[in-house]
């Protein structure tokens, strides 16, 4: 087996952070790792602890156990680890290159559109 592809979150104004590992072990499965101090992390790490990729990537992702799993055990539907662990399984895979992904607010969140310089 081949080295594990890793990724780290900062997860927002939780205060958290999460460790995330994808180890592929077959031509369509693969092995996450979560590791985080926050407790729904830890509930819903080994609901996907085996993944076959195609379920959460595919065409019927949302319907999926991947995301139904992600909603019925994290506490806030905007943890950005559930996207965090789909691109490291992506990255894994070979179907994208390891970039760094980021979410950056605009500096005052009280601009209309018109007033925002662009790509701030």
């Amino acid at each position: 087996m081949h080295a594990v592809t890793c990724a780290t979150v900062n997860c927002g104004d939780c205060g958290f952070q999460a460790r995330i590992e994808a180890q592929r072990t077959g031509r369509t499965t693969v092995r996450i790792r979560i590791f985080s101090d926050c407790e729904a992390l830890q509930r819903w790490a080994p609901s996907i602890a085996t993944v076959d990729w195609r379920d959460p990537l595919g065409a019927k992702a949302a319907s999926g156990d991947f995301w139904q799993s992600a909603l019925r055990q994290l506490n806030h539907r905007s943890c950005p680890v559930p996207m965090a662990v789909l691109k490291t399984i992506e990255v894994e895979i070979g179907a994208a290159r390891p970039v760094d992904v980021h979410l950056r607010f605009c500096a005052s969140a009280n601009q209309t559109t018109a007033e925002r310089p662009p790509h701030e």
